[in-house]
Formats: C-alpha cells, sequence, structure tokens
C-alpha cells in the first residue's frame, strides 16, 4: 500500500482528534462531576461532528469515517456524563 506523506498525517490528525475528548472523559467518570462541562459545547461538537460524518461517508474514506464515529462516540458520552454527573 503506497501511503503518502500528507494521507499519514491526516491520518495521524484524525486520531489525534478523535481521542481529544478521552482525557476529560476519564477526569469526569473518576470525579463523577460534570459541573464545570459546558453542554453547548459538547452539542455544538455533536452536531458538527454529525455533518461532518455525512460527508466523510460520502467521501467514503474509511480511516476518516472510523475516527468520525470514535469521535462521534466520544462526544455523545461526555453529554451523557453531564446529564448524569450535573
Amino acid at each position: 500500500m503506497d501511503i503518502s506523506i500528507f494521507a499519514f498525517i491526516g491520518l495521524i490528525g484524525v486520531f489525534i482528534a478523535a481521542f481529544s475528548a478521552l482525557p476529560q472523559i476519564i477526569k469526569t467518570f473518576k470525579t463523577k462531576s460534570a459541573k464545570d462541562i459546558s453542554l453547548g459545547l459538547y452539542v455544538m461538537r455533536c452536531i458538527g461532528m454529525s455533518l461532518s460524518l455525512i460527508y466523510i461517508v460520502h467521501l467514503n474514506i474509511i480511516v476518516y469515517i472510523v475516527g468520525g464515529i470514535v469521535s462521534l462516540i466520544f462526544i455523545m458520552i461526555m453529554i451523557v456524563f453531564k446529564f448524569k454527573y450535573s
């Protein structure tokens, strides 16, 4: 498989973006507190990622689809935590 440096950079970027929410998820789960979490931020991120996923699915780039789905799952976890721990 011939992968360009730009495709590799994009791949790394997708997974860094996807897993960027993980530290907040872990902290919120450990402390059982989401009072300082902005619901508006996560709702906007959820809408933005959902719209982006529609476009990514249209392009049929599997790596980006997987990264987008992981991001969306993490965003939804934070929204659930916001309601559960606030």
